[in-house]
């Protein structure tokens, strides 16, 4: 007698050995714990028949009105937190620098065609990131001392700690469970039996990028997406978060992306989803596909993609917000997108967001620098706007703006020079980003520094001509 007796008792049970897993409670014996784990598994699953999700589960946010805001969470300690993000850290990484970052900021950070580190400023030998495994444990530990999510959904890039790991009976393992559930899903008629088996699918793919690869190969994805369009909304958030968490896996990426319906599916979500975690998901499953190039470009020439993830962008509560922007960003690194962004207006709604996401900034310089300059000028406000941000973002979104702004003066030209001059403290904040920003951020401020100067030079030649062109303007007129 082992005491487990229902599901609610399995899952218990399955959390508490990943936690002693990850704090490396008792390592001689991780790996038979490991291999503990996928045996319950699909002892879980096979035993009681895919239980009914706990509420803790399956909490969907009906009134889409983030009640529990209300309730400040514990600060961090500065250590925890993220250097560019400020948050944080769910998924902490080394970068070839020796500096830590979590590792959804530093990949947006390489993503956006930088390879220098955003605290020192010096360029990186190479691109690699190592988990820090060890700041990682502190960090669950604190969260679980104060009662914060170590998770803020469901992972769109980073991974959990890994409880599937290379052991072969662990593996074997995940692979019955895979076929099982999915065998399960491709019989379930109900809805609500759908649900439950639906909801375990989406758990077993956080356990890693083994157990993504047997659920996709199993043949899950094309029975997950016509659920994007179920009218219940527990069935619906979690296919959508279960395709987000498949995603992670480039494989599940191609496979996802040739499902019949599954990119009309997602922009469903995105419209039409019952709660915003749904539409959330939804755009973090875009950003995810979009990290493939060629799925970037098919992506962006898809309308229908390309206005919900705007729409979201305009309207969403902040984590909605958040992936929105993300996803807007990796879309606009494509030059062939940027026409249709621009369409949809992208720019005016990054430059609505720009005071609530700095990542809202990057994507204005990301649309500057592939063709979507003239839009950004004619946006009223935006050059102020944009300086208003040079002065007083956080490090990353003033290197963003800079750079923003440096795109604008050469696309544009003398009009949005003048334009930056008139802003008051403008000179104060190139200078001062030139002292104190990234080695990035210093280069853009003095190239915007130059510009300015020629500018000025050039109001004060045309103000006071010199001697030379008076007297040749006298000689002629006499």
């Amino acid at each position: 007698e082992v005491g487990i007796n229902d599901p609610a008792c399995c899952s218990d049970e399955i959390e508490t050995l990943e936690r002693e897993i990850g704090d490396r409670v008792a390592e001689r014996w991780t790996s038979a714990m490991i291999a503990l784990v996928g045996l319950l598994r699909y002892a879980k699953c096979v035993l009681f028949t895919a239980a009914t999700p706990r509420p803790m589960d399956t909490k969907v946010d009906v009134d889409d009105d983030d009640d529990d805001d209300d309730a400040e969470p514990p600060s961090p300690p500065p250590d925890f937190r993220c250097p560019i993000s400020l948050d944080l850290m769910r998924d902490p990484v080394v970068s070839a620098s020796g500096q830590t970052y979590d590792r959804e900021s530093i990949t947006r950070w390489f993503g956006s065609g930088k390879s220098t580190c955003p605290k020192t400023g010096q360029v990186l030998a190479n691109l690699e990131l190592v988990p820090n495994k060890a700041l990682k444990n502190l960090i669950s530990r604190w969260c679980r001392e104060n009662g914060v999510a170590m998770e803020s959904s469901e992972p769109s890039k980073p991974e959990p700690a890994p409880v599937v790991t290379a052991n072969k009976a662990a593996l074997e393992a995940a692979r019955m469970t895979a076929s099982f559930l999915v065998k399960k899903l491709s019989v379930s008629f109900s809805p609500a039996a759908a649900n439950r088996v639906v909801h375990e699918i989406r758990q077993l793919a956080r356990s890693g990028n083994d157990t993504r690869a047997f659920i996709g190969e199993a043949g899950a994805v094309p029975l997950l997406v016509p659920l994007l369009h179920s009218d219940d909304t527990a069935t619906q958030l979690n296919a959508v978060t279960a395709l987000l968490n498949l995603s992670i896996l480039d494989a599940n990426k191609k496979r996802i992306m040739h499902a019949e319906g599954a990119v009309e599916a997602i922009c469903h979500a995105m419209g039409s989803g019952a709660t915003w975690r749904a539409k959330e998901n939804a755009a973090a499953t875009v950003l995810s596909l979009a990290s493939v190039h060629s799925y970037r470009r098919r992506l962006g020439r898809n309308p229908r993609v390309v206005e919900r993830v705007v729409h979201l962008v305009r309207t969403g509560p902040s984590s909605t917000k958040k992936d929105a922007i993300a996803a807007l960003l990796c879309l606009s690194g494509e030059r062939e997108n940027v026409g249709k962004l621009v369409e949809a207006g992208a720019a005016e709604a990054a430059l609505s967001a720009i005071s609530e996401e700095e990542t809202a900034v990057a994507v204005l310089a990301s649309l500057a620098k592939r063709g979507g300059a003239e839009a950004i000028v004619n946006i009223d406000g935006a050059v102020v706007r944009l300086v208003a941000e040079l002065r007083r973002g956080t490090e990353w979104s003033r290197e963003c703006a800079a750079a923003a702004l440096v795109l604008l003066c050469r696309r544009v030209g003398a009009a949005v020079v003048a334009q930056v001059m008139s802003v008051s403290g403008v000179e104060w904040a190139i200078w001062e980003l030139m002292a104190t920003g990234t080695e990035r951020a210093r280069r853009k401020a003095a190239s915007l520094g130059r510009a300015c100067r020629r500018w000025a030079a050039a109001e004060q030649t045309a103000e006071y001509p010199a001697t030379s062109d008076v007297t040749t303007t006298a000689i002629t007129a006499s």
